[in-house]
């Protein structure tokens, strides 16, 4: 079977590429395999151990190794199961989770924490509950990379962990502060201005500048103080991403 350079899109290919050579790396969640099989067709990746929770979806996985020949089997083990829960492999490498909310990735991570510190590294992306999983990871101590990738017009985080480093002390600083604005959008992301944060922030304030639109459509003293609430929040946010993106927003 010939897998392509972005099998899966620029998501997938941004967590396949951000594995480090290693023998073993444990894809949880794997649904329809993507990222497994991004991660075996490299050569400097060892075994891949697919989990899912859902038969359907290994199923679809399993499939596609069946048509890719002998090579696809080897290398690829397709396992149901509920996280890392009652896996066959006791260790391994790297672990890659993607597509879950922060909260279920921490609980994942928890779940077996023998397995989890096992690795080396963590290569992750939570759709949701970014603050509170930044804070999660800090309280851990460990190395934090994070990159944002741009797929079909939606933004995804992405935490490169390295568990034999150590924090780096102006994320832990920024994290600590409780800052929602770094806290959402990301200590080192935005101290490089990296650049899909940027897009990410326009289209943010882009979203911002019509609600606050619509929510001035009423006269101050019609609002209510929910509304008025809501109003102030918005202008707020919208004036503080406005000075961080600058004059050529």
């Amino acid at each position: 079977m010939m897998i392509k350079k972005d099998l899966g899109g620029a998501r997938i290919q941004a967590l396949v590429d951000r594995v480090l050579p290693c023998e073993r790396v444990i894809d949880v969640g794997c649904d329809h395999g993507y990222t497994s099989m991004g991660l075996a067709r490299r050569e400097d990746i060892g075994r891949v151990l697919a989990t899912d929770i859902s038969v359907p979806s290994l199923a679809k996985l399993q499939e596609a190794l069946e048509d890719g020949g002998e090579g696809w089997k080897k290398k690829i083990t397709c396992v149901k199961a509920d996280g890392l829960q009652n896996l066959p492999w006791k260790e391994a490498d790297a672990l890659v989770i993607s597509g879950m909310g922060g909260s279920l990735v921490r609980s994942i991570l928890e779940g077996e924490v023998s397995l989890s510190r096992s690795c080396h590294q963590w290569v992750l992306s939570p759709q949701s509950d970014l603050a509170l999983f930044r804070t999660y990871l800090t309280s851990l101590s460990y190395e934090i990379r994070e990159d944002m990738v741009e797929e079909g017009g939606k933004f995804y985080t992405l935490f490169d962990v390295r568990l034999a480093g150590k924090i780096q002390p102006g994320y832990r600083a920024r994290v600590d502060q409780g800052d929602p604005f770094f806290l959402d959008y990301g200590p080192s992301l935005l101290a490089r201005r990296d650049p899909v944060l940027l897009r990410k922030m326009r289209k943010d304030l882009a979203g911002l500048e019509d609600l606050e639109r619509k929510l001035s459509t009423r006269p101050p003293e019609k609002r209510g103080d929910k509304q008025e609430s809501r109003l102030k929040k918005v202008i707020e946010e919208k004036s503080r991403l406005e000075a961080w993106l600058g004059p050529d927003r």
